[in-house]
């Protein structure tokens, strides 16, 4: 694990490469996406392109960043549809998952759906919004939406913590993935992975993040089956989960 406390000169440079690379590209890469989306009725098409974009993005990391991933257990993905349940330390992986599982829908916060753009894209991308003020409310509508996208056998992504969790922190798992869970009737996919030890959330000049090279790994466990206690689901995932 990299000494996130000390970066040196070139990881500080590269990573200031990457901002300025990431920041011009996924603007546009988002408009172009968005534009995509409006003018033609293929998503078939707008995956594509978000797969591209991602695709570019993953270059810049590889080639200024030295930063890699390698997924392992690929083989324990089931027939969708599913509920991909993804340890969440780092923005990392929420880039990742439109390429990870195209067509899919994505738990997310509302507010993200308010950011200029990227948004928008997401939306139309599949997102089942939720705000935590409204919580009765918002697991009604989450099963609502999750209904219609499994009927289209269309995956789940969530995040079981609810928000990203910092190396060596535990949070509680929150009872979201446990009611998709109960109501949908379909296996649990806990997903586990490193990306918090290289895509840190150190910042230079109080805004910049600090990125390390190395190689993120992104762990896909056999799925816990359908027809369990909502009690034993959660044991399992939490335990497979933070096993890394």
């Amino acid at each position: 694990m990299p000494d996130q406390s000390h970066p040196t000169p070139v990881i500080i440079l590269r990573s200031v490469l990457f901002a300025l690379f990431f920041f011009t590209w996924a603007p546009l890469g988002s408009l172009a996406a968005l534009i995509v989306s409006k003018v033609s009725n293929d998503r078939a098409l707008f995956l594509k392109w978000i797969a591209l974009w991602v695709g570019v993005i993953d270059w810049g990391e590889r080639h200024i960043l030295k930063l890699d991933h390698q997924k392992i257990g690929l083989a324990n993905l089931p027939p969708a549809p599913f509920i991909a349940a993804v340890q969440h330390q780092a923005a990392w992986e929420a880039m990742q998952i439109p390429i990870w599982f195209p067509n899919a829908a994505i738990v997310l916060k509302q507010e993200l759906l308010d950011v200029p753009l990227w948004g928008p894209c997401m939306d139309h991308y599949g997102a089942i919004p939720v705000q935590r003020a409204k919580k009765g409310s918002d697991i009604r509508r989450m099963l609502v939406a999750g209904e219609e996208f499994v009927a289209q056998k269309r995956n789940i992504v969530i995040f079981p913590q609810g928000t990203r969790v910092k190396l060596g922190e535990t949070r509680p798992y929150q009872r979201g993935v446990g009611v998709l869970y109960d109501h949908l009737k379909i296996p649990v996919v806990p997903i586990a992975l490193n990306s918090g030890e290289y895509w840190a959330r150190v910042k230079l000049f109080g805004f910049l993040n600090i990125h390390f090279p190395g190689t993120v790994r992104v762990t896909i466990h056999p799925p816990i089956p359908a027809g369990l206690t909502r009690d034993e689901m959660m044991q399992r995932l939490q335990q497979a989960i933070e096993a890394m």
